[in-house]
């Protein structure tokens, strides 16, 4: 499974939904992209998807990020918005507790 950082900016002033992104990306899927599981976060003027997608390599699952976020920003509701980044993400280790905190 790959990991692809999806970034999204929203025009005008109000706030983006990012339950509304996630869905449309959830829509627009096709069993060819691998999509296997999505998250959004709304940030100020933006949204950050987070992709998880069944590809051998990166590069594939960037590609099929990339086609589906496009695809996705065809919706009529994401009027506007554009795709500023789509690149692959890491995930990184648990973090190990501070001696200190102990």
């Amino acid at each position: 499974m790959q990991l692809i950082i999806a970034l999204f900016t929203a025009p005008g002033p109000d706030p983006p939904d990012a339950e509304r992104l996630r869905v449309l990306i959830l829509d627009a899927a096709v069993p060819e992209d691998g999509l296997e599981h999505v998250f959004a976060q709304q940030r100020p003027h933006r949204v950050d998807a987070v992709l998880f997608l069944a590809s051998p390599t990166t590069a594939d699952a960037r590609a099929a990020a990339l086609r589906l976020c496009l695809r996705a920003l065809r919706a009529p509701a994401l009027s506007g918005w554009r795709l500023a980044e789509c690149a692959p993400g890491k995930v990184l280790p648990p973090q190990q507790p501070d001696s200190a905190d102990h």
